[in-house]
This record gives C-alpha cells, structure tokens and sequence, in this order.
C-alpha cells in the first residue's frame, strides 16, 4: 500500500505525528499499521547512548542496520496485507545521527552518507514518503526538557550536525514540515502528504 517514515531531530513531534496519522488514516477507513525504530528486539545502554566517539557510532550504525533487516521484514508482511505502514525514525535517522560522529574515521559528510548507504544495500524497503519534521534545535531545548525520558542524543551542538544531515538527504520523496507549527497544523499538512500518495 505505502510506506511513510516520520523524520526529525529528538523534540520535534515524530510520535505525535504518528498517533495522529494513524488515528485520522483510520477514521477514513484506511487499515495501519504503526511501528518505530528501534524496534523492542533493540536494546542500548546508556553509556552507549552518551559515547561520540566514532567507533561506537559505527558499531551502533551496524546494530541498528541488523535490527532494521528484521524489521522490513515486518513491514513488507503489513503492506503486503495492504496495510499503510507509518514508521516513527527509519533509515535516514541513522544516517543522521550516526554520520556526523563517524566523520572524523570516514572523511566529510559526502563520503559519510556514501559508506552508509553502502552498508545499507541490504535494506531494500525504502519509504515512499519521508515526512521530515524541522525545527531550529535551539528551539527544541525545552520541548526535550519536559521528557521524563531522554534519549542520550539530546545535545544541542550535536543535533545541529544531525540536522544538516537531514536537510543533506532531502529528496524529491520527502516533504518538509515546521514543526514549530501547531499541531493541528503539521497533522494536516502530513495526511495532505499522505493522503496524496494513495491510489
């Protein structure tokens, strides 16, 4: 049926977004599936969590890529029972949040997103539509603060370099959202996304 992945840096309404798609999609009588990365079978600690060293964005780049095989897996079984499968994170957060702590191994950020996109050639499902939420990570500080759990990932300086790999990677499959918008507002102009990529 269609794959949509929800995108952004941590704050920025990804899960929001899902539940509110998934809830208006069935309202309309449209069957979905919602599901999120990582999946349950991932497990991080939180010294691992708050590493940047390079070497543990790569093994984590590659433990998340392993838990993604398993994944489109379940994600092909949904939409092959003509399901909308709505993902909160998917491929492009690795790319994002690992990348920019790889770099000083693996070169600047072209040659970055170049080795992980070869990594991840075993990922074959690809969404048909990135909604990417953006917001000023200055902006995002006390949405992040109100968490009673925080991913580790958090940093300010650091989601700034997460943000421009996300902004690298837009493509002509993605569509941007502010998501300093209200809600109602970024809800509605997602399932216009959406709602024009169904048959």
């Amino acid at each position: 049926m269609l794959f949509v992945s929800i995108e952004g840096i941590d704050g920025s309404g990804k899960s929001t977004l899902a539940r509110n798609l998934k809830k208006n999609l069935l309202e309309l009588g449209r069957p979905v599936f919602l599901t999120r990365e990582p999946t349950d079978r991932f497990f991080i600690t939180e010294s691992e969590q708050r590493n940047r060293t390079a070497e543990n964005a790569i093994e984590l780049f590659f433990r998340f890529t392993i838990d993604r095989l398993y994944h489109q897996k379940a994600i092909n079984s949904e939409l092959d029972q003509n399901r909308i499968v709505i993902s909160d994170r998917y491929i492009h957060s690795s790319y994002a949040y690992q990348g920019p702590l790889m770099e000083s191994l693996l070169g600047g950020m072209d040659t970055t997103l170049e080795w992980m996109m070869n990594v991840s050639r075993i990922i074959t499902r690809i969404p048909d539509l990135i909604l990417f939420l953006d917001m000023e990570p200055d902006r995002i500080t006390s949405r992040i603060a109100r968490r009673r759990e925080r991913s580790g990932f958090e940093e300010p300086g650091y989601l700034k370099m997460v943000r421009t790999y996300y902004q690298k990677m837009i493509g002509s499959n993605w569509v941007v959202i502010d998501s300093t918008l209200p809600v109602e507002k970024v809800t509605m102009v997602a399932m216009e996304a959406v709602l024009g990529k169904l048959p």
